[in-house]
């Protein structure tokens, strides 16, 4: 596993982007080795932060989930971002471009 980011500075999206795309076909081929799987997820916590809910079993669940998707068929988005006003080194969300995307999701998932 490659380092992406200290645990409390956001990634930038195109190094996000790269870094789920690993996962993705990194899990795909660990589904039928819960041990090794485990391990992977247990790394990956370790240098993201996440939601107070999505704990190890949580990840773990949505990993093996995963067995029905094809890895070359998840397409990956970022959500637009922008400069924040008053920090030109923190980044927040480009709300007009943001519900574009959001918009498009909700008609490919209708």
């Amino acid at each position: 596993m490659v380092p992406v980011r200290p645990r409390h500075s956001p990634p930038r999206p195109a190094t996000a982007t790269k870094l789920m795309h690993t996962l993705v076909m990194r899990v795909s081929g660990l589904l039928d080795e819960p041990a090794r799987l485990s391990a992977l997820l247990a790394e990956v916590k370790g240098f993201v932060r996440t939601d107070a809910g999505l704990d190890l079993g949580t990840m773990y669940a949505i990993a093996r989930n995963m067995a029905k998707i094809v890895p070359g068929s998840v397409t990956f988005s970022t959500v637009p971002t922008r400069p924040h006003p008053d920090d030109p080194n923190r980044l927040v969300w480009d709300r007009a471009a943001a519900e574009r995307l959001f918009a498009g999701i909700r008609r490919d998932a209708g």
